[in-house]
Formats: structure tokens, sequence, C-alpha cells
């Protein structure tokens, strides 16, 4: 995304505005420009923002009681995906299933979340002369910033529409 802050200071540019120009210039145009967006959201982008609504859940509410984080994530799912529609019940239940499995892998994991769903920007320097763009700054968003006994680390999350080889199974209690 491109947000003009005021005149005459830079504007923010993320990782998705320069892969939408790259893609496609006109479409960069009608998004970050003209501010003009999509009237429904793609079904595979939607169900992403389902999930990284609900691992923001988990790994904000950390230090509380396992089932009392899994009921708030759950709760956090049925929030973001309302609705009993064919598409949003599969969404809704397969989000479901992969954070309950998220939690039980993830559950012991030894690292202490130093900042959730943190937003950053900075300057852009060209790398022969060391001039900063006096048009832009970098900005964009990691799904997480941990501490661990190694130090600080990012966490980031991905989901895709597409498995390769057997990665996905039934759940032995299913």
């Amino acid at each position: 995304m491109i947000v003009t802050t005021k005149p005459n200071e830079k504007k923010l540019l993320t990782y998705s505005a320069l892969s939408t120009y790259r893609k496609c210039p006109m479409r960069y145009n009608l998004r970050y420009e003209k501010n003009l967006v999509p009237l429904s959201t793609d079904e595979k982008l939607f169900f992403g923002g389902v999930l990284h609504k609900a691992l923001e859940a988990w790994h904000g509410t950390t230090g509380s009681d396992d089932e009392l984080r899994k009921n708030l994530v759950l709760e956090k799912i049925d929030e973001v995906c309302p609705g009993w529609e064919a598409g949003k019940r599969r969404t809704r239940l397969l989000a479901k299933e992969m954070m309950i499995a998220y939690m039980e892998r993830y559950r012991d994991d030894d690292f202490e979340i130093i900042a959730n769903e943190y937003e950053f920007n900075g300057a852009i320097v060209n790398p022969k002369t060391g001039a900063e763009s006096k048009t832009f700054l970098l900005a964009g968003k990691v799904d997480g910033v941990v501490k661990t006994s190694e130090g600080l680390l990012l966490m980031e999350h991905k989901t895709t529409s597409r498995l390769v080889g057997k990665k996905m199974g039934r759940r032995p209690d299913s």
C-alpha cells in the first residue's frame, strides 16, 4: 500500500504495492493511486486473513490457560467468519481444524512474544550512492517478533492453496 502522510512528506511503499506494480501497472494505479478496491475478497485471501486473525489471537494471549487460549482463538474465527453459507462454513471449519493442529503442535514452543502484527518503516537507500529516496519510505508488517535463546527473531506465517507432497492427513481422533 502507498500512504501519503502529509504534503512534502515521503510516501510509505509496501511490498504489496511493489508486487502489484510489477504484475500490472494499471492495477497498481487503480488500487494504490486511485484507491479502488474489489467489491469482494478472493476466497484464498479471505481464508489467509481468517488464519492471521486466529494466529494473532493465539499469540496475543500468552501466559493464559491453554484451554482458555484455544476457546479465544476459536471464537475469533467465528467472529471474523460469520454466517453458515457453504463457502464460509467450509472456511470456518477448515480454519478451526488448522488452528487446533497448530495450537497442539506449537503449544510448548519456548519463545516470548515481543510484538504481534508489528508495523515498520525505514529508508530506501541507493546501494551505490548511499543516498536515501526523497520520495518513498519502505513500510510493512510482520506477524511477530519473538525472543528466543538465539536472540530476537521474526515470526511469519504463510498460507497456500496448494499442498506439495503428503503434507495433510486425517487427525488420529477423527
